[in-house]
Order: C-alpha cells, then structure tokens, then sequence
C-alpha cells in the first residue's frame, strides 16, 4: 500500500472546533498531507472553488451554518467525483450509508487506516464522465 510519505496528497479538512481542526491538521501534515483547514462547509466549498485541488475531504457532519458535512460531501461528489470522501462524527445518531464514515473519538492509527482506505476506494471506482 502507497503511504502519504510516498505520495503527497492533498487534503481538505473542515472541523468547526478550531483546537481539532489544529491537532488533526499537524497530525496528518505529520503523516506527509498537504492540508488546507476550513471551519465551514461553506468555507470549504470555496477552496473548491478557487482551485484547491483534494485528493480527499475529510469533514465533520454536524456543523454551524446553513451547510453541514453530509450536504458538503454530496456537493463534492456531484462537482468533484475524484475526491475521495470521508466524514467523522461524535453522534451516534447519525447513520448513512453513502459515505464512509468514523466515530469520534478515534485513535490517530483509526484515522490513517480510513484516510488511506478512502483513497483506494476512490482510486479503485471509476468516475462518471458528464
């Protein structure tokens, strides 16, 4: 399997905690990311727009504002099908199928392991052409 230490990807991470969103940042630029931090959905929608090219949004589901994570990760999947999605929440009442998502809290190794699993799924899926 490729590491980030082989590749560097590129990564978009939204979370509106600004301490996690500054751990999980140093962490996964520790791991060789590229990592470009958003507070909002709507934030990280205009990364998108402005031409920051993820490899993978890793995004928080529950957030402030008129756009949540489960919404975002749609809009990427419709604008931006070779991005590589995986969401993370703290509410175990959030159940959805359609991504792939890890629980809060998790381990740094948890993270890596989903991180890594997310971009061979998107690697191995062949993307709508339209």
């Amino acid at each position: 399997m490729t590491s980030a230490a082989d590749v560097e990807f590129q990564l978009l991470l939204v979370e509106d905690h600004p301490q996690l969103r500054k751990i999980l940042s140093q962490a996964l630029q520790a791991e060789g990311f590229r990592v470009c931090a958003a507070a909002t959905a709507t934030e990280a929608m205009q990364h998108f727009s402005d031409g920051f090219a993820a490899d993978l949004l890793l995004s928080d589901i529950r957030m402030p504002g008129p756009v949540d994570g489960l919404w975002l990760a749609q809009w990427v999947r419709e604008h931006y099908p070779h991005v590589a999605i995986l969401l993370q929440t703290g509410f175990s009442e959030t159940d959805q199928s359609e991504f792939q998502v890890l629980r809060k809290p998790f381990e740094a190794q948890e993270l890596m392991d989903a991180i890594h699993r997310a971009l061979a799924d998107r690697a191995a899926a062949p993307v709508n052409q339209t």
